[in-house]
């Protein structure tokens, strides 16, 4: 072989550098989307490509019949990734099985390859022709193909003929049909060119590497563009679907609002007889006071108008703190999140309960200082609120001195505590799996079944809290556990 590479030879030579920049570009985009198979087989037949660029530079440097049969075997032998990989790839590419020629190419091209390396007689003739490549005028010999050789490379054309056909087509399903049936056409120019070289017909470079080349190339173009249409489409589709998790988690905020506002107003309305006595016993006072005042407020001392006014002031402010949470209570709109004093809260509740507590239990508190928590003043309020009738309710009316119902708060592992306890009957085990769960009964002999528990759950829930129960002999303990306001604002 010469000692230096002519012109065709790096000609050739760079269709198979840019062979293998498409094999090694599209196995990097296989490996990024492994369900993009068509990748996989274009880098197969473009790996063939280099391979056919290798045996046909080497045949250009070739000055004896050995040499050439070496350099020509070598291209031959590529047509085994080339054919089978361009044959995967259609199928793959147009998503359609390819044509009949095209399914039988592989098992054909692998005989064609075989044979030749048994018994070369079946390729060459055993003489050499002296060949010019134009238009460098690089001289160098080939080793003569037999005639079942060029009938055998004859029926490629056909392949190719049939590829074409496939292509032109499905040129209304496949982006780029038009440039694809180009680049079909050139490589079927290029097979012909090579067929009439190898016979001595035509004085001429070898083109196959580079009608192979550029088809390569243009399907990783083509395949690029899909790719790039293709993650434009999955983020366009992630907007909408975000966008639409957004409308959904919106509605189900407002169904939950709905949901807890109808339950809160449920609870409210149970309390209204009760609530009716908070109010009417300081309003009567009131009154009397009133009338007691426009009585004798000429002929009393000073310091009994001051006690006067003073149990006035008391009541009079007893029925504002009630109305005023009952309005609280019992507005719809949703509120702010913020920082909220949950010790506040639970006092906020007790003048709205004490009236159901009158004839079941005492109420007690151990509120110690806790941090703040992150959410709405209103919503954790309806929990207290709920937990606090719920276990109200666990305590049969007629004696109230005999029982207790305790709410504590406190800051422990971490976490902001609302402890209610109750003295009241255990909760049996069957009903403990679907405490929480809307209308379901809390207790065996407890009036009946309601939303409290299970919207209590949803709220706590809401503020990245969870709800814990113990229950015994001894009473029943509703443990809820928030998440501090400073930690949720660094998390």
């Amino acid at each position: 072989m010469a000692p230096a590479m002519g012109p065709a030879a790096l000609l050739t030579a760079s269709f198979g550098l840019l062979a293998l920049w498409a094999a090694v570009f599209n196995l990097w985009l296989f490996a990024q989307r492994p369900r993009e198979r068509a990748h996989l087989w274009l880098a197969v037949a473009a790996a063939g490509v280099m391979w056919l660029a290798a045996g046909s530079s080497a045949l250009y440097g070739a000055t004896t019949l050995a040499e050439a049969e070496t350099a020509q075997l070598v291209s031959l032998a590529s047509a085994l990734p080339i054919v089978f990989g361009f044959a995967r790839f259609t199928g793959a590419f147009l998503q359609t099985p390819p044509g009949p020629l095209l399914r039988l190419a592989p098992a054909f091209t692998l005989v064609v390859v075989g044979v030749p390396a048994v018994d070369p007689a079946f390729l060459f003739t055993g003489q050499t022709h002296a060949a010019r490549a134009l238009p460098f005028g690089q001289e160098y010999v080939f080793a003569e193909l037999s005639p079942l050789a060029s009938g055998v490379l004859a029926i490629y054309l056909l392949v190719f003929a049939e590829l074409i056909w496939t292509y032109a087509r499905q040129r209304r399903s496949v982006e780029g049909a038009r440039l694809l049936s180009g680049a079909l056409a050139l490589w079927s120019f290029c097979a012909a060119n090579d067929l009439l070289v190898y016979r001595g017909r035509l004085s001429s470079i070898h083109l196959m590497a580079f009608g192979f080349g550029v088809f390569a190339c243009l399907f990783t173009a083509l395949l690029i563009r899909r790719f790039v249409r293709a993650s434009a489409r999955v983020e366009a589709s992630a907007e909408a679907l975000q966008a639409e998790v957004d409308e959904r988690t919106r509605r189900l905020r407002e169904r939950d609002l709905e949901l807890a506002h109808g339950a809160r107003m449920a609870t409210v309305g149970t309390l209204a007889a009760g609530l009716a006595h908070e109010i009417n016993d300081p309003i009567a006072f009131v009154s009397t006071n009133l009338n007691q005042l426009a009585r004798t407020w000429r002929a009393s001392d000073p310091a009994s108008f001051d006690e006067v006014l003073a149990e006035t002031r008391d009541g009079v402010e007893r029925v504002r703190r009630v109305v005023s949470e009952l309005l609280r209570l019992a507005r719809r709109a949703e509120g702010p999140e913020g920082p909220v004093d949950l010790c506040r809260v639970v006092e906020s509740i007790l003048p709205i309960v004490r009236a159901e507590s009158r004839w079941r239990a005492r109420l007690s508190t151990g509120l110690e200082p806790v941090p703040a928590v992150l959410g709405e003043e209103r919503l954790l309020g309806q929990v207290v609120l709920n937990l606090v009738v719920n276990a109200l309710r666990a305590i049969p009316e007629g004696q109230p001195d005999e029982h207790e119902v305790r709410i504590e708060t406190g800051f422990r592992e971490g976490a902001v505590t609302l402890r209610v306890h109750d003295d009241g009957p255990e909760i049996a085990p069957a009903l403990l799996p679907r405490l929480f769960d809307p209308f379901a009964a809390t207790r065996a002999d407890a009036g009946g079944a309601e939303l409290g528990l299970a919207v209590t759950h949803q709220l706590v829930t809401r503020h990245r809290g969870h709800i814990d129960v113990e229950t015994g002999a001894r009473g029943t303990t509703f443990s809820v556990h928030f998440p501090p306001a400073e930690e949720e604002a660094q998390a």
